[in-house]
């Protein structure tokens, strides 16, 4: 993967049994309200009375479009329910933005099964690199190593935890983004 050593890539790494959608839609929220141009897309879980797991819907960041990208199995299906032609679109829809718009920061809802395995947002990922937008993306620790693998020594790997707070993950990003990678790297670790 090519990167600048100015374009921040930030990886949170967070435990499989939590989700960061909340945390990462209120700082999608945050940076648009402070005047940043963001790109990407926040995940929001819809329940489904009957159904074993929650339907996912991506909403992109520039034009508030709402993809659903879970494929419907069925109420009792278990395995990967991603609808990858849904999310080729959304991936189509945030490469659009960031190519029309001035972005500063591109969110993605997640380093997923299709990332690991080669597709799903990676050319969006290397996409924003080089055109200088940094990145911000959550990675679940059981993707870790694909995550390694992708990214290489470019990314700056936070791990979600206690200690983790919205203000302090404020703080990396903002330094990130008017200083570069080596300023988050001296902001410290929370781990």
């Amino acid at each position: 993967m090519a990167s600048s050593d100015q374009t921040p890539l930030i990886a949170l790494l967070y435990s499989d049994d939590c989700s960061v959608d909340a945390e990462i839609a209120a700082l999608a929220a945050h940076f648009g309200a402070a005047k940043y141009r963001v790109a990407g897309f926040v995940q929001h879980a819809r329940n489904r009375p009957g159904y074993s797991r929650c339907d996912m819907i991506l909403e992109e960041l520039t034009t508030r479009t709402k993809f659903e990208i879970s494929q419907d199995r069925g109420p009792q299906a278990r395995g990967c329910r991603l609808n990858e032609d849904a999310l080729l679109e959304a991936m189509q829809c945030a490469k659009k933005a960031i190519e029309d718009h001035d972005v500063d920061l591109l969110i993605l809802n997640k380093f997923g099964k299709a990332e690991c395995e080669g597709r799903g947002f990676r050319p969006l990922i290397t996409d924003a690199l080089e055109r200088g937008i940094a990145v911000l993306v959550p990675v679940p620790l059981k993707n870790q190593e694909a995550w390694r693998e992708f990214a290489g020594d470019f990314a700056i790997d936070i791990e979600v935890g206690e200690q983790v707070t919205f203000s302090w993950l404020h703080g990396v990003v903002m330094r990130s983004l008017c200083q570069g990678p080596a300023a988050v790297q001296q902001y410290g670790s929370a781990s």
